[in-house]
């Protein structure tokens, strides 16, 4: 029986050591991973996000560019609506390129159109021959 003794003593060391790696050891290499691929995803948004920053720190520069087009631009459109004026221009721009100008009335957006323009107006000519 004494032969036995410390080879059931060295078993029950091995058996309670690779208990206490399966039970200690293992979970926490296994936090370890996941920690690891969160600091991976991380690293990825921030890459994403320092991406970002760069295209908005550069829309930034340009944003005083691009608002002094836009109070440019706001001149040349009319605060509102003038029909009246848009159909005597069309008819002297007809008068000069020879088209006659039959008829002009304003009517419902066409959206058959996807350049058509927010209050259309629908006009027929024709062209004169000399």
């Amino acid at each position: 029986m004494s032969r036995r003794g410390p080879i059931i003593a060295g078993a029950a060391c091995v058996v309670l050591a690779v208990l206490g790696v399966v039970l200690l050891v293992l979970p926490k290499m296994n936090e370890v991973t996941a920690k690891e691929d969160q600091l991976a995803a991380a690293e990825d948004q921030e890459g994403t996000l320092q991406a970002e920053l760069g295209r908005l720190e550069d829309a930034r520069a340009e944003a005083p560019e691009a608002e002094a087009e836009i109070r440019e631009l706001e001149t040349l459109v009319p605060p509102t609506e003038d029909l009246p004026g848009m159909i005597r221009l069309l008819s002297g721009a007809a008068d000069r390129a020879g088209v006659e100008f039959f008829s002009g009335a304003p009517g419902a957006p066409d959206v058959s159109i996807p350049t058509s323009p927010a209050s259309p107006a629908r006009t027929t000519s024709t062209r004169r021959l000399p």
